[in-house]
């Protein structure tokens, strides 16, 4: 059953990925709304060209500006044949070569694609196409005018009439086409500003449930030392209390009735006992001597000031060989000795309990800095990243060439790559925090899985040049949580290709007896130091470090790791030498464990 606080954590796992997958879609929508944009201006630009190339063959005749307004013309006509393929549901290569046509850049066509068959129906869109449709009619009239002309040139019955009639026609068509060309770019222009608009909006209404769920869960998870410290305040009360008067002359010391109750024995008055046996009779021996050191220092202050005090704490035996804590207060003047004795055996039992609730609290507060780093830094990041992007191209897209904004659109989605692994962490971080059942143990082909993982991997072991080996036998079962197993296995070796310069190798091992099976990862990577193994498998205290070539990390991986296989029953360790590599074993069991 899931808790609040679990709920709570739940909530900024599905939150974040939200939060991501939302800022996917809109960059991408925002990334084909600006090639949409580009492509009217290389539309713009062929129509306007066909369009003066005609002008100048209706008035000169030359066959060149007949095969250039062709040429240009074509630019348009391959954006309407993409747009009647899209409408048409045509093949994808007749959509495609149309996009090509109209010189669109090549790596745009899928994205343009994509806006068109999914946002076809919504306002913006809609409003586009009907446009974009307009526009193409009176392409096709332009066509028509231009059939129109060279039928009459090559007949060679053009009136001057009829040449300024044809021309006058051009430039109505061109005024016309302008006026759509700029309405459809403002339409798409307003719709690159909504979508920043409502981006803006969704970040900061995600990221304060985010935050409102990270400080309801730490706050959750502190209350039990409010609690703690609400029960140390009530054992501050002093009513477990007893006294003892000596006379400082005999050496008889007279106890009162409240501290024998404390020490469990039954009296109707005060008794008077020689100090010695009070002490040898209830007081732990290991104590007698820091007593009569005590009570010469009252003593000495007697004959300094004329009265001191001292106090120190003991352990006094009760008539029932019961051990209690007492918290002794002594007053000194004259010829007496006035001592008050409280049993703090609660109060320090509290006080250990506290000690362990601060521990906790360390970890507590360890725990929710690490989660606030994340939120705060990790996940805001990408997000900044995005939406400078967007504001960049909203405000500057003029003045962008497709290679700045291909470079932009890849240092965009780079940062969001990093952020999907941060997600996948935080996300199988979560689940364990909430999974009670521990594992599911089935048996498992623990060779098949390092197969897996290291072909899973190869295109990072590829391009840093890493060679991966594995010496162990060819099949090797453990029973244990495929999916945990998998997780293991893959962020181990993920570690060592991070953490292992270009050209380095990792050796895979695994050795067996008949209980366990003993897998180990050497890298020749640049190792870590003794201070970071201190703390390593500790949630909070790790922290996330950039591998030889800047890969990133959320320094979850190997916290979640030491959970899986405590609850996997297995065990692991870590040798490490700076500068020459690193080593991890794990053991697992070869049989079915309860």
């Amino acid at each position: 059953m899931i808790n609040r606080r679990n709920l709570s954590l739940l909530i900024i796992v599905l939150v974040s990925g939200l939060l991501i997958l939302i800022d996917y879609f809109t960059i991408r929508t925002t990334s084909a709304v600006r090639a949409y944009i580009n492509g009217e201006s290389r539309y713009s630009k062929g129509q306007k060209d066909a369009s003066l190339h005609l002008v100048v063959y209706i008035n000169s005749g030359e066959p060149k500006y007949w095969v250039s307004f062709l040429e240009e013309l074509k630019v348009p006509l391959g954006d309407s044949t993409a747009r009647a393929g899209l409408l048409n549901n045509s093949t994808e290569t007749i959509i495609r070569n149309g996009f090509l046509a109209g010189e669109n850049h090549v790596d745009d066509v899928n994205e343009m694609i994509w806006l068109f068959r999914n946002f076809k129906d919504v306002s913006f869109m809609k409003r586009a196409i009907q446009i974009w449709k307009q526009a193409d009619a009176k392409i096709g009239a332009l066509a028509l005018v231009g059939e129109k002309v060279r039928q009459k040139t090559v007949s060679g019955s053009f009136s001057l009439q009829e040449k300024g009639s044809l021309s006058q026609e051009v430039g109505v068509l061109t005024s016309e086409l302008t006026t759509l060309e700029r309405e459809f770019s403002d339409v798409l222009g307003a719709t690159a500003r909504k979508i920043n608009t409502y981006l803006f909006y969704a970040n900061i209404f995600l990221t304060l449930v985010i935050i409102g769920s990270a400080g309801y869960y730490s706050t959750s998870m502190i209350k039990k030392l409010s609690n703690a410290n609400e029960q140390f305040k009530e054992t501050l009360h002093f009513g477990k209390m007893g006294s003892a008067e000596l006379d400082l002359t005999t050496s008889n010391l007279t106890v009162s009735r409240e501290l024998f109750q404390l020490l469990q024995v039954e009296v109707n008055k005060p008794q008077v006992f020689p100090l010695e046996q009070f002490l040898a009779t209830y007081v732990d021996p290991i104590y007698l001597s820091t007593i009569k050191q005590k009570i010469r220092e009252g003593l000495a202050g007697i004959n300094e000031h004329s009265k001191s005090m001292v106090e120190t704490e003991f352990e006094m035996i009760t008539a029932t060989g019961r051990k209690i804590w007492i918290d002794a207060k002594g007053i000194f003047k004259g010829n007496t000795a006035l001592g008050i004795l409280h049993d703090v055996t609660e109060f320090k039992n509290a006080m250990e309990a506290l000690e362990k609730l601060l521990a906790e609290k360390e970890d507590l507060i360890s725990v929710k800095d690490k989660f606030f780093s994340i939120v705060s830094h990790d996940l805001r990041n990408p997000v900044d990243t995005l939406h400078s992007f967007i504001l960049l191209v909203e405000n500057h897209i003029e003045n962008l060439s497709k290679q700045e904004i291909k470079m932009m659109v890849r240092d965009v989605n780079k940062s969001f790559l990093d952020t999907k692994v941060l997600m996948n962490d935080l996300t199988t971080w979560g689940q364990s925090q909430m999974n009670s059942k521990g594992a599911v143990l089935v048996p498992v082909d623990l060779k098949k899985s390092i197969d897996f993982i290291i072909d899973f991997t190869k295109e990072i072991s590829a391009a840093k040049q890493i060679t991966i080996s594995y010496s162990g036998p060819d099949t090797l079962t453990v029973f244990a949580d495929r999916y945990q197993i998998d997780f293991i296995i893959r962020n181990l070796i993920s570690n060592a290709l991070k953490f292992t310069h270009r050209g380095g190798k990792i050796d895979i091992s695994m050795q067996t007896d008949q209980e366990y099976v003993r897998l180990s990862i050497q890298d020749s990577g640049i190792g870590i130091s003794q201070e970071a193994m201190k703390n390593i498998f500790q949630m909070g205290k790790v922290r996330s470090t950039k591998g030889t070539e800047g890969e990133r990390g959320t320094g979850l991986g190997l916290v979640l790791i030491k959970g899986f296989l405590e609850k996997n029953s297995g065990q692991i360790a870590v040798e490490s030498i700076q500068g020459k590599g690193t080593m991890f074993h794990v053991s697992l069991p070869r049989l079915l464990t309860t």
